[in-house]
């Protein structure tokens, strides 16, 4: 595993604890009768690291065994966030879609598009 140290800004903590609010606030699921915290704090910490990361793939095609993968956050926080990857992908999967936004006929939605759609959904309404 890597072993630098890594850290954070005050700033993105600040962000991540927005993010969970904002879906603790959020009621796009209509299913759900109160939000459900390890779901909300799943997102949020998805929204603010996790998706910035690049996929192992990416890493192999640039040949770069230094900087940490999307797998590799995804594994340690499924220690502590039970189904981190799952949970990720069925809110991506709810949330960017056809019912709620216009996507033009033969782009695929894949979770590049889905992550980026959501990024720029949730920093519009939380203006960061």
């Amino acid at each position: 595993m890597f072993k630098e140290r890594n850290s954070v800004s005050q700033r993105e903590i600040q962000r991540c604890f927005n993010l969970v609010d904002f879906f603790w606030k959020l009621k796009y699921d209509r299913n759900e009768s109160e939000p459900d915290a390890m779901r909300c704090i799943a997102l949020a910490l998805a929204l603010t690291y996790y998706f910035r990361l690049p996929t192992k793939e990416d890493n192999t095609q640039r040949k770069d065994d230094k900087t940490p993968s999307r797998e590799d956050l995804a594994d340690l926080l499924s220690r502590t966030v039970p189904n981190f990857t799952e949970t990720i992908q069925n809110e991506l999967n709810k949330f960017v879609n056809t019912d709620n936004f216009i996507i033009p006929h033969g782009v695929a939605v894949n979770q590049a598009v889905s992550c980026c759609i959501s990024r720029k959904v949730t920093r519009y309404f939380l203006n960061i």
